[in-house]
C-alpha cells in the first residue's frame, strides 16, 4: 500500500513538473488535428493563469501571435458553489 501511494505521489509529482510541456502538445495537437500550424511556448502555467509566447497560423503569415502572453483565470465549478 505504501509502494502505491509512493508511485502516485511520484506520477502526480511529474506531471505537475511536465505541465507545460503537456499543455504545449495538447494545444499544438488540437489545432493541427484542425489543419492549424501554431506555435506555443508556455513560460509559467498554473491554477491562476498562464505566460507565453502564440502564433497561430503559417510562420511566414501568422492569424493571431504573440510575443508575450498573460492570461488570468479561475477555475470554478460545484465545489466553488457555481455551474
Amino acid at each position: 500500500m505504501l509502494g502505491l501511494l509512493a508511485a502516485l505521489v511520484l506520477t502526480l509529482a511529474a506531471l505537475y513538473a511536465a505541465r507545460r510541456a503537456l499543455a504545449r502538445e495538447a494545444l499544438v495537437g488540437w489545432l493541427e488535428s484542425r489543419g492549424v500550424d501554431a506555435e506555443v511556448s508556455f513560460e509559467s502555467l498554473g491554477p491562476r493563469g498562464l505566460v507565453g509566447d502564440l502564433r497561430i497560423g503559417p510562420a511566414e503569415a501568422p492569424i493571431v501571435s504573440a510575443d508575450h502572453a498573460e492570461v488570468a483565470y479561475r477555475l470554478t465549478g460545484p465545489w466553488a458553489g457555481e455551474a
